[in-house]
Formats: structure tokens, sequence, C-alpha cells
């Protein structure tokens, strides 16, 4: 009888002290009681960060005015700035009879009145949005039939190039400064894009192999809001052999010259 008394005992002993280990967990905590905090520590949940992109808005404008009136522009070249571009190759730009100058602000309205002046027309806009870092080509002049284009390298070297029916276009490229709001660095540089050739496909995300990029005339320059670059020819050019014929000149009865305005309007951080 004692030995199961005893059993008996041993049992509800047992049984009782698992009762008072169940009674010592925590309470559950009121959700009123959480804080965000306790969600991103003791509680596992992180917040993941949110990804801002920076948008830059630009505009390329597009000139043209009678070569007869070209001598009317004198005066706007020294109203601008060559320090803040970088060039890849500051010779090509003399050598090539072009200009490219930076203005900020009032400035645009010195080179609008000459512009009047010499009865220029805006006949083309077209607007740029960028984010973070953006590349766009933008067609100036078409290429209709097979040429030989004499230009020299970012080095100085002569060269001679075959260009197959295609465009001439700007490629611009807009790039986000870290750590530097509300700016963004540009590049421009001519290129040579020929037309679309089915026996011969480009894969998607790779560069065309029969594109010529023009860097001896390519520079860049950090952009804020009201910033401006101004590109024009020094003299006429007719010769649509060479960049300054193909660029800057236009193919119309009356020999025509063509100018180009990079400006930034907007950049949101």
């Amino acid at each position: 009888m004692r030995p199961c008394l005893l059993t008996l005992f041993l049992f509800f002993a047992a049984v009782s002290l698992l009762g008072c280990q169940e009674s010592k967990k925590p309470a559950p905590v009121p959700l009123e009681n959480i804080k965000i905090a306790d969600l991103n520590s003791s509680y596992g949940f992180k917040q993941k960060p949110v990804k801002v992109f920076s948008k830059a808005d630009f505009g390329l404008y597009v000139f043209e005015l009678p070569a007869s009136k070209f001598v009317t522009l004198n005066g706007i070249c020294e109203s601008l700035k060559t320090r803040p571009l970088r060039f890849d190759n500051p010779n090509a730009f003399d050598q090539y009879g072009l200009f490219a100058g930076f203005g900020r602000g009032i400035t645009w309205n010195i080179i609008a009145d000459k512009l009047r002046q010499a009865n220029a027309k805006r006949i083309r806009t077209t607007s740029l949005i960028f984010f973070d870092k953006n590349v766009d080509d933008v067609a100036v002049t078409n290429i209709e039939k097979e040429i030989t284009l004499f230009h020299t390298s970012s080095n100085g070297e002569l060269l001679a190039d075959t260009l197959q029916p295609g465009n001439i276009a700007l490629r611009i490229t807009a790039k986000k400064l870290p750590g530097l709001r509300g700016s963004s660095k540009i590049d421009i540089r001519p290129v040579h894009k020929p037309n679309f050739n089915p026996r011969y496909p480009t894969p998607l995300g790779t560069k065309n192999p029969a594109e010529i990029v023009f860097d001896s005339i390519g520079f860049q320059f950090v952009a804020s809001p009201g910033d401006f670059v101004f590109i024009t020819p020094t003299k006429y050019h007719n010769d649509r052999t060479t960049i300054p014929g193909l660029l800057f000149t236009a193919q119309k009865k009356e020999p025509t010259v063509r100018m180009y305005l990079i400006a930034c309007r907007r950049i949101t951080d």
C-alpha cells in the first residue's frame, strides 16, 4: 500500500511543477504598447529604405537662320563662358570652326536678342527627361546616301570614315552627382547611327558596331536649373563631308546655318 501512495505522491508533485512552469510565461504585450522601434528590433520587422530617383528635365532647341544673316550673331561667343565646359579635345572646336559656351539666367536675354536681330527661327524643341543616369540620342540630320566623312580623333589624328545612310544624332548623357543636390553632369557628343539592317541585327542592349562616335568634339559640364549651353559654328560650312557641314547646315534652297541650345529646366532630387 505504501509503495502505491508514494507513486501517487510523486505523480501529483510532477504535475504541480509543470503547472508552475507554465504559469511563469510572460504575458502577451498589448498592441497599443508596441512601438515602431520594437518592430524593427525585437520583433524582427525591418523597414526597407525608399529609393528616391533624381529626375532631370532638359530641353534641346534647334535654331536656323539664313547664312547671309550669320554675321549679325557677332558678340554671342563673348557673352558665354567656356571655363565650365570640359572638352575632350579643346583644339578640335577651333579647327572645325565651332564654338560651345556656357550661360546662365540673364545671359539668355542677350543671345535671344541677337537671334531675333538675325531673323533666326526656332525649328524644333525636344524635351529630355533623365532618371539618375540616362542616355538619349537626338537625331539632328539625315544621311540619305553613303558618304566619306573626314574628321579628327580625340587625340588629333585625321580620319576618314564611310557613313552608311542613317542619321547624325547628339548623344546626351545625364548622370546624378552623389552628394550634390539640384545638379546633373551632362555629356554631349555627336554620333552616326546607320539605318537598321535586318540582315545584320544588333542584339538588344548592345552597341551597334557600325556606330561612329565623334569624341573629338565631345564635352561635359555640370548643370543646374537655368543653366544652358549654346553650340554654334563660327563660320558658314557648306561641305557636308565634314562634321560641321553635317551638324550646322541645313539642306535647303537658301544657305542655312543651324545652332543648338541645351538648357536645364528642372532637377528633382
